[in-house]
């Protein structure tokens, strides 16, 4: 009969203290900390030191939560991670040092140790500091920083060196915002955006509503990312195709409706924001297609394989490299270090040298949020957001080795780019229907609409291309879910008769001319629903597209497996 435990506390400390850790090994985390934190007390209470520190650094592996955030939240591997980057080495570097993966580094550690240490995106790979100093405008005086404490560590020379505290989070300048669409202009006010409303025609008319109301929805999405940069980090990426489809498209249109006001929103990093935008048509760009953008996959895989596997020291450990980072929200996927190279034209490499990746986005950031800042700045813009809704402990990262992957999602007469190009969609079709279906601001709703009927449209178009070129390589279940998404009735309304002018008015805002005799800007929608869609209204076509943005999402995901 064995003895019972509390007559053998050091011994059953210890074997609790095995059990955490191989529990936390076995990637069970929150199972991990049961056992880790009996065994730290126990050590604590004995006096056994080197046992309470191996159980504390234990603890911290596992993910044990902190009374707030700070140095004091992060794991001991995101401990070690952070101390090294201040130090200056990259990803890279640092994956050397901790005998991990550079993915490991780049997508799991840094990504959650930027925001526990309240660091602004321009330290981060996210949009920086002064591009809230450009969203607030040029009349705002910037806030100094409030450092906040952060122990101290070890510098490089044996000194004591503390970790970058908290920059400042700058909030928006939202005081007295000139009312445009929603609301009367001031007397003798005079703004940038005034001249938005001189142009003649009911086509300009239109198209300055429509822009004026994706403006506003990407100012108040601007503003809440600003406010709280460290749950922003993933829908960053996620939005900003989005983004720059919509300072892309609004410039090119005031350049031929009001050339004035266009010259006064000239923006930097155009060939970047450009080819973000682009994303938006997946397989229906023109200049690119199926063969083109699988290529532009392809060549990310191998990139990241080149960068990502082979790096580990002990040959032996090699085989639990990564190379490939998930982005999930609320178990959705939203997100792939894959997908994001191809929106933001990153190379793999780019993503193990966070300060000069940090660097670019922070560039291109300046420029969107300087574009939004002056060209929103006369509407009443002030409201919630779908980022409203969104914490930082509803994202997930997940690390997966691709090769293997790949051979588990979607259908086995695919190859890789192709699995990789519909992870895209799936991404784009979870974004909307987990993220902005929390969007309950009704001056939303268009730009949301729109955001959803576009994605639609071009996932059903490229899905057919697919289907023409790869069907007959499908296994049954893949052919009878393509069935299911394309053969639908909304899928067909979507992109039959009007449908193209329609979606062309959404993307490019000026209507064709045989619609501008329909078209009111007193209606719903402007009439652009039942000028090309007789037998709908806006109310109604607005719920089947939010309704059908789910059900693909969902036969997306039950395709990929995921």
């Amino acid at each position: 009969m064995l003895p019972p435990a509390e007559e053998w506390p050091f011994d059953t400390s210890r074997i609790r203290l095995a059990w955490g850790e191989h529990l936390r090994r076995s990637r069970t985390g929150a199972d991990a900390r049961v056992p880790l934190q009996h065994a730290l007390t126990a050590f604590e209470k004995l006096g056994a030191v080197p046992w309470a520190r191996r159980a504390e650094r234990e603890l911290r592996a596992a993910g044990r939560a902190a009374d707030a955030p700070g140095i004091s939240a992060l794991t001991a591997q995101g401990f070690q991670a952070a101390h090294l980057t201040a130090q200056g080495l990259t990803s890279k570097e640092t994956a050397k040092r901790l005998t991990l993966s550079p993915c490991a580094v780049s997508t799991r550690h840094l990504y959650q140790i930027f925001p526990r240490l309240g660091i602004t995106p321009a330290s981060a790979a996210t949009p920086s500091a002064t591009a809230a100093r450009e969203l607030r405008g040029p009349s705002a005086s910037p806030r100094q920083p409030q450092p906040r404490a952060g122990r101290e560590t070890p510098g490089p020379a044996g000194r004591s060196a503390a970790l970058p505290a908290s920059l400042a989070r700058a909030r928006l300048q939202n005081s007295s915002p000139r009312p445009g669409r929603h609301g009367k202009k001031a007397p003798n006010q005079e703004s940038a955006g005034d001249s938005m409303s001189s142009g003649t025609g009911i086509k300009q008319d239109v198209a300055r509503l429509l822009i004026e109301g994706d403006l506003a929805f990407s100012r108040r999405f601007l503003e809440c990312v600003v406010e709280d940069t460290g749950r922003a980090v993933v829908p960053i990426f996620c939005m900003n195709s989005y983004l720059s489809l919509i300072i892309h498209e609004s410039y090119r249109t005031l350049k031929v409706n009001d050339p004035g006001l266009a010259a006064s929103l000239a923006y930097e990093h155009e060939e970047t924001i450009q080819r973000a935008r682009l994303s938006v048509k997946l397989f229906d760009d023109s200049k690119t297609g199926l063969g083109k953008v699988g290529d532009a996959f392809a060549r990310i895989i191998d990139e990241g394989r080149q960068a990502f596997l082979g790096n580990t020291w002990f040959p032996l450990a090699r085989r639990w490299e990564t190379d490939l980072g998930e982005y999930r929200y609320r178990g959705r996927l939203v997100g792939t270090t894959h997908t994001v190279g191809f929106v933001m034209a990153l190379r793999a490499d780019a993503l193990q040298d966070l300060p000069a990746l940090g660097q670019e986005l922070s560039a291109v950031a300046q420029a969107q949020s300087a574009y939004v800042s002056q060209a929103a700045g006369h509407l009443s813009w002030p409201g919630p957001s779908f980022m409203n809704s969104i914490t930082l402990d509803a994202f997930e990262l997940r690390d997966r080795r691709s090769e293997r992957h790949f051979t588990r999602i979607f259908d086995a007469g695919l190859p890789e780019k192709m699995k990789a190009s519909l992870t895209a969609f799936q991404c784009s079709l979870n974004v909307l229907d987990a993220m902005l279906r929390n969007d309950d601001n009704p001056a939303s709703a268009e730009t949301v609409f729109k955001l959803r009927y576009i994605t639609l449209y071009h996932v059903l178009s490229s899905l057919e291309k697919l289907r023409n070129q790869y069907g007959k390589a499908l296994g049954m279940a893949s052919r009878s879910l393509l069935a299911a998404m394309l053969d639908h009735p909304v899928s067909a309304e979507i992109r039959s008769g009007e449908a193209r002018h329609f979606r062309n008015t959404l993307i490019h805002y000026t209507p064709a001319e045989h619609l501008a005799s329909k078209l009111s800007t007193t209606a719903p929608y402007y009439g652009l629903v039942e000028a090309c869609f007789p037998t709908r209204d806006f109310p109604s076509l607005q719920a089947a597209v939010a309704e059908h943005t789910g059900r693909m999402a969902a036969l997306m995901d039950q395709w990929s497996g995921t």
